[in-house]
């Protein structure tokens, strides 16, 4: 409920967390925020960043403790922000999310989604899959999806996807968010990896559906690499005290200083 829209998605969550920094959060706050949600939930993503910078490129190199990054949803697009991370070290997923306030409205309903691979639909197997990272995100129409992923393959360095039908475009995208490779009017593609790519994502699109898969990325088979950052307590405390302090000034400034209503 801050005024910032820096919100998140929770999942699995044990009890409500009401804890929140409702004006001026800077990356502590939102760093705080991140970590308690985190202790009472089995995933975290970070709803619609771009919307009002919620989240800005800064907070995207340094934030941790989070599991996934909403970067479709009907508000914006936040794909810079995904690559922001990816580009900074930080193995996190990409989801999509219609965040409709009203199911009548077309332009806001079924027309971004999350493709999760799962072996159930048990909640156990589905966070599995989703701290895996293996799903896709959509934008389509009125829950249409007009092509569908078929495969994902890895061998001897040689990325291939493919697609039910031809796109009209399908890219590869790396470090720094630059496209490394694109295809036109295919059903697949392919990448070589080279050793100075720390991911490789790819998109698949057409005019009315669009798939954004998630990352290949370096890891050591056992683990996904994970930054933990750190909260200056002091700083945080000390500046929403201030915030507090300011707003409680203000209010008594007011009431000393109005006069009285005729």
């Amino acid at each position: 409920y801050n005024v910032g829209k820096t919100h998140q998605i929770v999942l699995g969550a044990r009890k409500i967390v009401w804890f929140d920094y409702v004006i001026g959060q800077n990356i502590h706050h939102k760093q705080h925020v991140i970590d308690t949600l985190a202790k009472e939930s089995e995933f975290v993503i970070l709803a619609h960043p771009s919307l009002n910078d919620g989240y800005t490129p800064k907070d995207m190199h340094r934030l941790s403790g989070y599991d996934a990054i909403e970067a479709l949803n009907h508000y914006c697009y936040s794909l810079e922000l995904f690559d922001e991370a990816l580009s900074s070290g930080h193995a996190v997923w990409l989801t999509g999310g219609d965040d409709s306030h009203n199911i009548g409205w077309a332009d806001e309903t079924g027309v971004r989604w999350t493709m999760v691979h799962c072996k159930s639909r048990k909640r156990r197997h589905i966070i599995r899959a989703l701290r895996k990272g293996t799903m896709y995100a959509v934008a389509g129409h009125r829950g249409v999806q007009g092509n569908r992923l078929k495969s994902v393959n890895i061998r001897n360095n040689l990325l291939k996807v493919s697609c039910q039908y031809p796109a009209k475009k399908i890219r590869f995208i790396g470090q720094g968010g630059t496209v490394k490779k694109e295809f036109n009017d295919t059903a697949a593609a392919y990448i070589d990896l080279q050793p100075n790519d720390t991911y490789i994502r790819t998109e698949i699109l057409d005019e009315d559906c669009k798939l954004y898969l998630n990352p290949v990325v370096r890891w050591d088979g056992k683990r996904l690499p994970k930054y933990h950052a750190t909260i200056n307590v002091f700083k945080t405390r000390f500046q929403s005290g201030m915030i507090l302090f300011a707003f409680v000034s203000a209010i008594i400034i007011a009431l000393f200083t109005v006069g009285p209503f005729k």
